[in-house]
């Protein structure tokens, strides 16, 4: 299953400044599975060490922590020769190690030629909770997430809709209409599907939806089991309010986040770690008010304001135990078609690497999001269907006049009244090098 994210491993193998990498991301993601594939597609051999499954590797890294002794060891663990130009060191749920994460400041300092790659499902919280000595500005960072719609259509040996997608983007020209019908038939499969790489493979092999929602059911549980595992007792319980609220809070038309929805009379002080536990995990996405839409927009976002999105729309569906296969579109509720589509738009948006905000004019108009984009600020809305007019964004312009305007809907690809109608399955256009 082809990453993008392989295109950023292979640029940080080939850096002459490479320094040691560290990948953040949820569970279940893939970087496991990626970071071997790259190791057997680009090195002589890889050296891999899961601290999770075998916590005596810890051992290693006890004492003495000079990449030289470091080295020595693992050599006689694996029986293998570790060399500096051909061999990947993979140091996986690295949260479970402190010293190796630390080791990684001197892999910097000390021996920069070795490619040591450490990965983590929970690096965030550990960090943050001053766990680690995180070795600042001596590790290189990525962050891996879902499979986007378009790493969807690769995994379904599409790349030709991937191109014809991105070629009716950048020229702003209109779809062949039935293969637009066919791109909707595959994000509709998506919806539900999700990014999960152990979903979207038994989906492509199978196509059992109810074998689909299986491992989104265990993915949801090995959540679960980190909230209770990794944080402690009264937290855990607060964290798992939270992460269960978020259906409710997506299926109203107004989606900000209520705290009182996840208790009667709580407060922000209640479930402000819990709330960033949720984020840090990688398991939801925040998305900030902002008060301004200035360029750099940044300073101006509102935290008081914000919503939470499931991380994945397959997670999301299995969650309020909606089969959108064998359900009518038509037929679910407005407000939580609104939360799906949401809840894609947010991902996709994640995934190619914006921070976007929202923005609302007192009550009259709301922006569902706003990218910056190079030094351009891009409003985009967000609408299930064809038939859907964009009186937020006339609101928008009358206020800020922006260079561009994006309305992602059903429709094919065009322009009116200034406004760039992308069909929804062309987000993640959004994030194309070329087009930055």
């Amino acid at each position: 299953m082809k990453r993008k994210i392989e295109a950023r491993l292979l640029r940080w193998k080939e850096n002459s400044n490479r320094l040691p990498l560290v990948i953040f991301g949820a569970r279940q993601v893939g970087k496991t599975y990626t970071l071997k594939a790259f190791g057997e597609e680009h090195y002589k051999n890889t050296i891999y060490l899961d601290f999770e499954t075998f916590p005596r590797y810890k051992e290693i890294f006890e004492d003495d922590i000079s990449p030289s002794e470091i080295i020595n060891r693992m050599k006689q663990i694996t029986g293998e020769e570790i060399n500096k130009n051909t061999t990947l060191i993979i140091l996986d749920e690295i949260q479970n190690c402190p010293r190796a994460l630390t080791s990684l400041k001197y892999f910097s300092e000390v021996e920069n030629g070795y490619h040591i790659v450490a990965a983590g499902s929970l690096l965030g919280n550990a960090v943050n909770k001053g766990h680690y000595s995180f070795p600042v500005g001596k590790v290189d960072i990525l962050y891996m997430r879902p499979l986007d719609f378009e790493e969807f259509l690769m995994a379904n040996n599409r790349n030709d809709l991937v191109e014809a997608i991105r070629k009716s983007y950048r020229a702003n020209e209109k779809m062949f209409s039935l293969t637009h019908d066919l791109i909707f038939n595959y994000y509709d499969e998506y919806l539900e599907v999700g990014g999960m790489p152990e979903a979207v493979n038994k989906f492509i092999n199978t196509g059992d939806m109810n074998q689909v929602h299986e491992i989104h059911s265990k993915i949801i549980l090995s959540y679960r089991r980190d909230m209770k595992e990794y944080a402690s007792n009264s937290e855990s319980i607060k964290i798992g309010q939270v992460y269960d609220s978020i259906s409710s809070q997506l299926a109203r038309e107004n989606k900000k986040f209520m705290y009182g929805a996840v208790k009667p009379k709580a407060q922000a002080k209640t479930f402000f770690t819990p709330i960033h536990w949720l984020v840090e995990a990688g398991v939801v996405y925040r998305l900030n008010r902002v008060k301004e839409v200035v360029y750099p927009i940044k300073p101006y976002e509102d935290i008081g304001g914000f919503k939470l999105y499931y991380n994945d729309t397959g997670l999301y569906l299995t969650s309020i135990n909606l089969i959108l296969s064998k359900t009518r579109w038509e037929m679910i509720p407005s407000e939580i078609r609104g939360g799906i589509i949401e809840t894609y738009a947010m991902s996709q948006l994640i995934d190619n690497d914006f921070e976007p905000f929202y923005w609302e004019s007192h009550g009259i108009a709301e922006i569902d999001f706003i990218i910056q984009k190079e030094e351009t600020l891009i409003p985009i809305e967000i609408k299930s269907s064809r038939n859907s007019d964009s009186k937020a964004l006339k609101v928008y312009k009358d206020i800020y006049t922006p260079k561009v305007m994006i309305k992602a809907s059903k429709k094919n690809f065009g322009m009116e009244n200034d406004i760039k109608s992308i069909p929804l399955y062309a987000l993640f256009c959004l994030g194309d090098r070329e087009n930055k």
